[in-house]
C-alpha cells in the first residue's frame, strides 16, 4: 500500500544528493502531510545534517502523503542511481507501508522518446 508519492525535477534532486556529506552511511526520509512535508536527514561519523523540502519548492512537481512516515535507508544504495539520475528529467519516489522505496526515473532521448528505469530500495530495520 502506497503511503507517499513525490514527483521531483531530477536535476534538482541530483544536486540535493550531491550536496549530502560523502561520509554519511544512512539517510532518513521523513514524509508528512504537514509542513515541511519532506525532510532528509543524513548521519555520518561526526555529523548530522537535515534538509527540509516543502511541497511548494520548485523541485517538487507533485506531492501526496496519507500519513507521516520516517524511513531509513543505506545512502550508498541511493547513490547508485546518480548516473541514471544525471540523464533523467523527472524522478518519482514512492514509499509503501512496509518501507519499500521505489525510485522511477524518466529518461528522454533526443528523438523525444521516453524511457523509464526503476530502482527498489529496502529500508533498514530498527535495531
Amino acid at each position: 500500500m502506497k503511503v507517499a508519492k513525490l514527483v521531483l525535477r531530477a536535476p534538482a534532486f541530483l544536486g540535493l544528493l550531491a550536496d549530502l556529506e560523502r561520509s554519511c552511511d544512512v539517510i532518513e526520509l521523513h514524509l508528512s502531510p504537514d509542513h515541511p512535508h519532506v525532510s532528509i536527514v543524513t548521519y555520518g561519523m561526526q555529523d548530522r545534517s537535515c534538509i527540509d523540502v516543502p511541497k511548494s519548492s520548485d523541485m517538487v512537481q507533485s506531492f501526496s502523503c496519507e500519513r507521516a512516515v520516517s524511513l531509513r535507508y543505506q545512502l550508498p544504495h541511493i547513490r547508485l542511481i546518480m548516473k541514471a539520475l544525471a540523464i533523467s528529467s523527472k524522478v518519482v519516489l514512492r514509499c509503501s507501508s512496509n518501507g519499500l522505496l521505489l525510485l522511477q526515473l524518466k529518461l528522454e532521448k533526443e528523438d523525444q522518446r521516453q524511457m523509464f528505469s526503476e530502482f527498489y530500495i529496502v529500508p533498514l530495520l530498527d535495531d
